[in-house]
């Protein structure tokens, strides 16, 4: 775990604590079930919080963000609809999503062989 991890998760439990005191008695309940699942709920003994349920490196995007990567994959979620467009029909034989693949393959290739040459 990198120690920007570390701090990440102390800002998210910061952040969650400082959220959880702007919500009534009506709300203990949606929070209590997010802070089992996502944050760790407070040890009954002690300090420190037990495990959630999802481990923070599951969900969070801190060092992601740092290192100058997607906080998600719309991108391909982007290809995909794209690429459902250009095939065009919802359940497509082999043959005619084979051609689709090849012609998007075939695409692709043009597209990086103009990067490495220096176009944008």
């Amino acid at each position: 775990m990198s120690l920007s991890f570390r701090t990440s998760v102390g800002d998210v439990i910061k952040a969650f604590d400082i959220v959880a005191e702007l919500f009534d008695d009506d709300a203990d309940d949606l929070l209590d079930y997010f802070e089992k699942t996502w944050i760790g709920e407070r040890k009954r003994r002690g300090i420190g919080r037990k495990d959630p349920q999802f481990a923070h490196q599951l969900w969070n995007v801190y060092d992601r963000i740092i290192a100058g990567v997607p906080r998600s994959n719309n991108a391909v979620e982007g290809w995909h609809n794209a690429f459902a467009s250009r095939v065009s029909i919802n359940h497509p034989t082999i043959i005619k999503l084979t051609e689709k693949t090849r012609r998007e393959q075939s695409k692709f290739e043009i597209d990086i062989a103009k990067i490495l040459q220096g176009h944008e």
